[in-house]
């Protein structure tokens, strides 16, 4: 078994398998990750420094992460939800992590500094837009920037 020290203690840890469950919150996780994904073809469709989106198995969620060189780049996603949240989220954070992250007052979005480091949008607030897909698109441009700047 691989060692995952933020994976809980649970039989998918192991040698586990999902189960069906739900079919309206399984509707509406795929729901969201397809406004993620959008999001971020948009983005970053024609940035050549990003790499493919896929799935993150530790923590199940979609991400990117655009390779800036030296050692530095942006990582980009969607988290369906997490000990920090207790809802979807977008996301975007820089690595190494800079002294300081830049505030990125933008029109969707914030700086978030505990726990995690970088940018984020909660679920709701998307929501409450009337184009997410859009939203998200903005969302990770402008976050991208705010990272990128923030490491100098």
């Amino acid at each position: 078994r691989r060692e995952f020290p933020d994976f809980p203690e649970h039989g998918l840890a192991g040698e586990g398998h999902f189960h069906a469950g739900n079919a309206q919150a399984r509707t509406g996780l795929a729901q969201w990750f397809a406004v993620a994904e959008r999001g971020l073809k948009a983005a970053l469709d024609r940035d050549e420094r990003a790499g493919s989106h896929r799935i993150w198995p530790h923590h199940f969620d979609l991400g990117c992460l655009v390779d800036l060189g030296e050692g530095r780049g942006v990582g980009l996603g969607l988290s369906p939800g997490d000990a920090l949240f207790e809802q979807p989220y977008l996301y975007a954070y820089a690595f190494p992590t800079p002294a300081a992250y830049r505030p990125c007052d933008g029109p969707r979005g914030r700086l978030h500094t505990e726990g995690f480091h970088g940018y984020v949008l909660l679920g709701d607030e998307l929501l409450d837009g009337e184009h997410p897909d859009k939203d998200a698109e903005i969302f990770f441009r402008h976050a991208l920037s705010c990272a990128e700047t923030s490491l100098g």
